[in-house]
């Protein structure tokens, strides 16, 4: 029987950090963001939904300008309803069917999902592990990682629950505040403890 494992928390928090350590440790990966950039390519079901919606000057050759959408989805909340109100009934679907398959092949599996709870897809996984950083270590990270303005990625942040409310519906909370070496051995510890010995002797 597989396992599976969501990995979510708030943009800078560290949350694919953890991912790419379970990943290193066997688990198969699905980043859920790679699959919603599908959508943003021409002959998606609603990428002229999108142009249409947003306008022609999001169109570009290879797909949506991503960068120039993410600034004003992040700007405002009735943009960024509207563009999930798209996208999101597509995301929901095809991912749920990509869980069902990994489940079917008894593939253990971690879902790198940084909306798994507003999306309302916990019910996919099995535990739900959530990654917190201090606010201000989160907003330095974005800034630096994305080259955005403070203004810009607290909007980031803003656009997702809060980090409490996350780590009080989670199995699992690591707080992201040392090394990366000493979150890659918190993330190993994690692993013997909830992953490998549950796993021994499962057919």
């Amino acid at each position: 029987m597989a396992l599976v494992i969501g990995v979510t928390g708030g943009s800078g928090a560290g949350k694919t950090t953890v991912v790419s350590i379970l990943s290193q440790l066997g688990m198969e990966r699905l980043d859920v963001d790679r699959v919603a950039h599908k959508f943003l390519l021409p002959g998606s079901p609603v990428f002229e939904k999108i142009v249409a919606t947003f306008g022609e000057e999001y169109r570009q050759e290879e797909g949506i300008d991503r960068k120039r959408l993410g600034r004003l989805v992040f700007s405002s909340p009735a943009h960024r309803r509207k563009l999930e109100a798209l996208v999101h009934p597509l995301l929901k679907k095809e991912v749920a069917a990509l869980v069902r398959a990994a489940r079917r092949a008894g593939r253990d599996l971690v879902l790198d999902h940084p909306l798994l709870f507003e999306m309302e897809m916990e019910g996919l996984v099995d535990e739900v592990w959530v990654v917190t950083v201090p606010r201000e270590l989160q907003v330095a990270r974005i800034m630096n990682r994305d080259k955005l303005t403070r203004e810009e990625a607290e909007g980031r942040i803003a656009a997702q629950l809060p980090p409490e409310e996350k780590a009080a519906r989670a199995a699992v909370v690591i707080e992201n505040t040392g090394s990366l070496a000493e979150l890659t051995a918190t993330v190993k510890k994690l692993w013997e403890e909830r992953i490998k010995k549950p796993n021994t002797g499962r057919a």
